[in-house]
């Protein structure tokens, strides 16, 4: 660093981590069935939700999440034929259309794990949302809101 240059204290960010805390689900499965052996299940893989706060009161925080997708099991083709047992779904490896084919919603899994998904040191993935959120020290956000026009100044 040049230390010939002048820096006034607000120029430089003494903030420091102070804490962080990070939290990862690989996979969550429920499932739920009747005594006649339909149900229904749902899937979440890959969240990852971390906060931090830094010395100067500032704190971040970051949630991460992959897939999920819920099937229909019931038993009522009679009533209700069906191609589709997906009945929600995030953005998954392939179309849905080509899991529906031959009832191979199985294999949802095995393209998530060949993405390493599954594995225990895995980041992390955004495929379904990718929320960061950084809340300033009062004095820094009154200042940067001063300077912004788009804010609106409340009351």
């Amino acid at each position: 660093r040049n230390t010939s240059q002048k820096t006034s204290h607000s120029d430089i960010s003494a903030a420091m981590e102070s804490m962080y805390m990070s939290l990862s689900l690989l996979r969550l499965s429920i499932n739920v069935y009747t005594n006649n052996g339909d149900g229904v299940e749902a899937h979440l893989v890959s969240v990852v939700c971390c906060h931090s706060i830094s010395s100067d009161g500032s704190s971040t925080s970051r949630l991460k999440v992959g897939w999920f997708w819920i099937l229909d099991h019931m038993h009522y083709e009679a009533r209700y034929p069906r191609r589709q047992r997906l009945v929600c779904h995030s953005t998954l490896p392939r179309c849905a259309d080509e899991y529906a084919k031959g009832n191979r919603f199985g294999a949802i899994f095995g393209d998530i794990k060949r993405l390493g998904a599954l594995k225990s040191n895995y980041a992390g993935s955004a495929q379904l949302a990718d929320v960061s959120i950084l809340k300033l020290p009062s004095k820094k956000a009154r200042d940067y809101h001063s300077q912004v026009t788009q804010f609106s100044k409340g009351l």
